[in-house]
């Protein structure tokens, strides 16, 4: 590693199953034989060379400031100057965070901000040369069932196939499938589990992020692909590092038989995860890929303004080789976002921060135990969180009773805990709170009761 480690990062946090070669952006995969290219496990064969190329890449949002620049320049002009990185992959994939369409009509209530992309940019996407899409986020519902089915239906018109949200729960599950050089690939795609945007059975939204739902998919999708590659929308903002129930998740979506996990949603990247299946194979979490090319909402603060900016750097293109023992090979390309709205690759100097993050971040992921980092990594999450907090308070005094309750929710106490002692929360006082919560509960219904009376 090079530059100052972050404070939170401890002696104690490597891990010799990550290796990163600085000078290549490969990162060997650790239960591979490096000489033959076979997973070290008995009874699993390498075909490494006839293997697929698969490529990836953070979030797209192409919003605001972004959207009125784009539409009045070339298709090419986005992603021109990168599209050579994954010029000779069999699959592309692309993180779609919004809708395309022009009607309004169906606004989801209630939220700060929401997207709907205007459709003359299908064009440009269509440029960047992608062939899979995920279509589960935050933002897909934003305006209803509508603008899914035109995107749905003019990627499909595209050669990009998509999965994540439809008409109702069973249309939201159903994989995309690819084929290339003869495999097929399956793409599951799901967002945070989210009342207001679950799809149900016959209810429009996005296929849910619930561990036996995904892993019911899993295994059904394995019956119909060589390979199955899970996305995942989910996460803090602007945070380095999943959840330990995030990670626990993950890992067992990759044990029902997931070659990678493709992470989107927090907007900075996060670490890697090397992960042997118990059928031997090789697979990869990837917890957050970052950005490729966003533009936001309105920011509340020039603090917050800063972690979008920053949320624009430090990216990257990962190359992953696929074959019959996992993943057999990857490698990362470091990119960012430019002042005129496109995607380059970063220049060596802004390349030491992008591995020094990688680095950073991935080593405590690969360890037996889920990481606790999460927590002391979270003070930029809050410093958002904040001002939207008061801005919504603003507008709808009685939302007090939500923002107590996010207050007092243990992630967000952990969260402080955290990003002020640079460690996780002790147990026993992890203990007291659940204790006062629990105490407080009984003495409001108590008080309800004698008012009722």
């Amino acid at each position: 590693m090079s530059g100052r480690a972050p404070r939170w990062f401890r002696d104690a946090d490597r891990s010799p199953r990550f290796r990163l070669d600085r000078a290549t952006g490969r990162i060997a995969p650790p239960d591979r034989d490096p000489a033959s290219g076979e997973v070290a496990a008995p009874g699993v064969q390498s075909a490494s060379g006839d293997g697929l190329l698969l490529y990836v890449s953070g979030d797209v949002i192409w919003e605001r400031d972004l959207m009125a620049y784009l539409l009045e320049r070339p298709a090419d002009h986005a992603l021109g100057r990168v599209r050579e990185i994954w010029a000779d992959g069999d699959i592309v994939f692309a993180q779609q965070e919004t809708c395309y369409g022009e009607s309004r009509d169906d606004e989801l209530p209630g939220k700060r901000i929401s997207y709907l992309t205007d459709p003359r940019l299908l064009p440009h996407l269509a440029a960047g040369g992608f062939n899979l899409a995920c279509l589960a986020s935050n933002h897909t519902m934003d305006y209803g069932i509508v603008p899914v089915e035109y995107t749905r239906r003019a990627l499909a018109e595209l050669g990009i196939a998509c999965s994540g949200c439809g008409r109702d729960l069973a249309a939201a599950r159903e994989p995309a499938l690819v084929e290339a050089r003869g495999r097929t690939v399956a793409l599951l795609a799901y967002a945070t589990d989210d009342e207001e945007t679950n799809a149900g059975p016959a209810r429009p939204g996005n296929a849910p992020l619930q561990r036996e739902l995904v892993v019911e998919d899993v295994r059904a999708a394995r019956e119909r692909a060589d390979f199955v590659l899970v996305s995942v929308h989910k996460g803090r903002e602007f945070v380095y590092f999943p959840s330990p129930d995030h990670q626990a998740d993950c890992r067992a979506i990759v044990d029902a038989g997931a070659d990678v996990i493709l992470g989107h949603h927090p907007h900075f990247i996060q670490g890697l995860e090397w992960r042997r299946r118990p059928d031997g194979r090789q697979a990869l979490i990837a917890y957050s890929l970052g950005s490729l090319l966003i533009d936001y909402e309105p920011a509340l603060t020039r603090y917050e303004q800063e972690l979008f900016w920053r949320s624009q750097r430090n990216n990257f293109v990962a190359a992953l080789r696929l074959d019959a023992g996992g993943v057999a090979d990857l490698r990362l390309t470091p990119v960012r976002q430019t002042a005129d709205w496109s995607v380059r690759r970063e220049t060596p100097d802004e390349t030491v921060h992008t591995w020094d993050l990688v680095e950073w971040t991935s080593h405590p992921l690969n360890h037996p135990e889920p990481c606790r980092k999460f927590w002391v990594t979270g003070w930029a999450y809050l410093a958002m969180q904040y001002p939207a907090l008061i801005l919504q308070l603003r507008r709808r005094p009685a939302s007090i009773r939500n923002a107590l309750g996010w207050m007092a929710r243990e992630e967000t106490v952990r969260l402080h805990w955290g990003a002020l002692f640079a460690r996780d929360m002790p147990a026993w006082l992890l203990a007291l709170r659940r204790r006062v919560l629990d105490l407080t509960r009984r003495a409001w219904r108590g008080l309800r009761g004698q008012r009722a009376n």
